[in-house]
């Protein structure tokens, strides 16, 4: 259903999960760096086609960011240094991180 999906962390060796984004619609793809976790969602449909937007939120937890809102269905995440990028239905974007 809308906002069932969740953004979780699990150490390497094992161990509980830790939800760091909870009620995500659709979240896809994801990508990390030394200080953040980020994430595409692709709530996308007839009715709202530009609903997709790409979050972050620090690795340890914390409060959530939106970086890009109003997309078609992002996805594919790629960084660097500077940006994060991501594949839209014609299109590759990037924001600042």
């Amino acid at each position: 259903g809308a906002g069932a999906g969740a953004v979780r962390k699990v150490p390497v060796g094992g161990g509980a999960p830790v939800t760091l984004a909870s009620a995500q619609d659709n979240p896809t793809g994801i990508a990390v760096d030394a200080n953040n976790v980020y994430w595409t969602i692709t709530l996308s449909s007839l009715a709202s086609p530009d609903g997709g937007t790409v979050m972050k939120v620090p690795i340890g937890g914390g409060a959530m960011t939106i970086l890009a809102s109003e997309h078609d269905q992002p996805s594919a995440l790629a960084m660097d240094a500077s940006y994060v990028y991501w594949t839209d239905t014609f299109s590759v974007e990037r924001s600042p991180k």
